[in-house]
């Protein structure tokens, strides 16, 4: 009897679980990669989400180190923006930088790598043509120029 109880327990637990492993949802893996054109195309859908973006360099522009207003580190470094354009269109990016790494400046890509990106996009205006901006939080140079 005690089994039976304890297999009946074990069996519902087993549904439990199978239940909350199909019920995860789907963004719960690596960010989706999309087109910069489907990004135009949908840009409401993609609002504050986090996607992945591959595409090439360009305008790069580093931004001097600044004082970190209401962080707890003395400096930012390492930020920059740049145009990403993966054939389909281009969007600008932004990197918030680091506050520990004073070298972060030497991993920044340079116009013309290839890059893949991880970012949050935000409509910057809604009004036709609309602008978007992707806030990148991980960057991986793929191919240096």
């Amino acid at each position: 009897m005690v089994r039976s109880i304890l297999r009946r327990l074990l069996d519902g637990l087993l549904e439990i679980i199978s239940l909350a492993v199909c019920l995860t949802p789907a963004y719960a893996g690596a960010p989706e990669q999309v087109s910069i054109q489907t990004l135009f195309a949908q840009s409401p859908s993609y609002q504050s989400h986090q996607v992945t973006l591959q595409g090439t360099t360009r305008d790069l522009q580093v931004i001097p180190p600044m004082p970190a207003p209401g962080k707890k580190c003395p400096m930012l470094y390492g930020r920059a923006t740049f145009t990403l354009d993966d054939g389909t269109g281009s969007l600008p990016v932004q990197l918030e930088g680091s506050c520990l790494r004073p070298q972060a400046v030497d991993a920044l890509p340079q116009n013309g790598d290839m890059v893949l990106i991880t970012a949050v996009i935000y409509i910057v205006n809604n009004d036709l043509p609309v602008r978007l901006l992707a806030q990148a939080t991980e960057i991986r140079i793929l191919d240096p120029k």
